[in-house]
């Protein structure tokens, strides 16, 4: 059992309007039946707080045992319901107004805030019936303590995805990353991958100008063999 962080790590102020299309985000979370987001990938996080990245723990996640693990909840339709829980270095953060949740609160490591989420989303009752997560960004321990202590949940489902092009021969980093960025698109070669973790909130002329980058830079003839 996990120890629950103190009161003091609670905070509560004003809303403010998400730096995102919120609307969009609600229909795609009413089109997969989710009534709450739980986002713990850090790059999902940074643009749904309109660039904000917590630069401490940006290159390395280990505390102890444990690990930061920000949590953003999301509630569909009531983004005033919904909560940031990150660290105590972060309620510098926001002092400056970085975050525009209405509640902030912070933890030690991972299990204090998979709890954290847990107590928020008892709270919101059968207004989060399906929960959505990022399986892929959930620590092992938070999401079993998530399963274990929700049992009024229905479900949990997995929202978000990583589009990944595997080659026979390594990719041009350089010329593949070029020719993407002529198109407008950052991508993320390596080996022989071209991939890419496309945001919630993508409008579809966005995803296909990520699809056809990608093809781009997969079809680039400047490669070399893949090593044996």
């Amino acid at each position: 059992m996990t120890e629950r962080p103190t009161a003091l790590s609670f905070v509560k102020a004003e809303a403010t309007s998400p730096p995102f299309d919120s609307a969009r985000l609600d229909a795609l979370l009413d089109e997969a039946g989710i009534d709450a987001l739980v986002i713990s990938s850090k790059h999902n996080i940074q643009y749904l707080f309109g660039g904000y990245r917590f630069f401490f723990f940006d290159h390395f996640d280990a505390i102890g045992v444990s690990r930061y693990l920000p949590l953003l909840v999301y509630v569909k339709g009531r983004p005033d319901q919904s909560t940031y829980i990150g660290h105590a270095m972060e309620s510098y953060e926001k002092d400056l107004g970085k975050f525009w949740t209405p509640a902030f609160q912070t933890a030690r490591a991972s299990l204090d805030s998979a709890q954290l989420a847990i107590d928020h989303l008892r709270k919101l009752g059968p207004q989060a019936k399906h929960v959505g997560i990022e399986r892929a960004f959930l620590p092992a321990d938070a999401a079993e303590l998530m399963a274990r202590e929700l049992p009024g949940v229905a479900d949990v489902r997995v929202l978000g995805a990583i589009g990944v092009v595997e080659l026979k021969r390594e990719v041009n980093v350089a010329a593949a990353t070029a020719i993407a960025v002529e198109r407008g698109v950052w991508l993320r070669p390596f080996r022989d991958l071209v991939y890419t973790m496309p945001a919630y909130v993508m409008k579809e002329e966005d995803v296909a100008r990520v699809c056809q980058a990608m093809v781009a830079a997969a079809q680039v003839k400047k490669t070399r063999p893949r090593n044996a």
